[in-house]
């Protein structure tokens, strides 16, 4: 009889285990059939807490030439310069910015497009001093006007428009 219930309990646990899959990225996360969050750019996030963005970088070149050298995925003689940073954009539509937070990794960078017909100023905050990040500004941005930050310092930093106030978002540098 102690036979018969040691087996049952082996083949009882043997039936419980689950194998779990290792997530490392966006497309894990989402195969994994995890909550994606349908902003820009999606996010997935695990039951650990853990959020993964989907890389939206264009692939096919990410690399600036100047002169002899190049600036990205690079040789430089016998050195190699890997550009690891990521570049994420936010719209400004509707008087709104899309999407209005964001977390990303220190020295990516945010591209600001104005998709509004009225004029726009992206600034970090407190507003109007612009103090949190003093160098976090635009110049005006008309329709079709982008602005390009590279966040260095890690922080959750708010910004807005300095035109119109109301108008807030959030970059999280982890």
């Amino acid at each position: 009889m102690n036979k018969a219930i040691l087996l049952g309990l082996i083949a009882l646990l043997l039936g419980c285990t689950q194998q779990v899959a290792t997530i490392n990225s966006f497309d894990d996360c989402a195969n994994a059939g995890y909550p994606i969050m349908e902003s820009y750019p999606r996010q997935c996030k695990t039951p650990d807490g853990t959020n993964y963005i989907e890389d939206i970088t264009n692939t096919q070149s990410n690399n600036t030439e100047l002169g002899n050298a190049t600036l990205g995925n690079a040789t430089l003689g016998n050195a190699t310069l890997n550009d690891t940073s990521t570049n994420y954009q936010v719209f400004i539509r509707n008087f709104q910015f899309k999407p209005d937070s964001l977390t990303i990794k220190a020295d990516d960078t945010v591209t600001w497009i104005n998709d509004d017909s009225i004029n726009h100023i992206v600034a970090s905050n407190p507003h109007p001093v612009h103090t949190d990040l003093h160098d976090f500004e635009s110049e005006t941005l008309r329709q079709g006007d982008n602005y390009t930050y590279t966040f260095d310092k890690i922080g959750t930093w708010g910004y807005h428009c300095h035109l119109h106030s109301t108008m807030t978002g959030t970059i999280t540098v982890i």
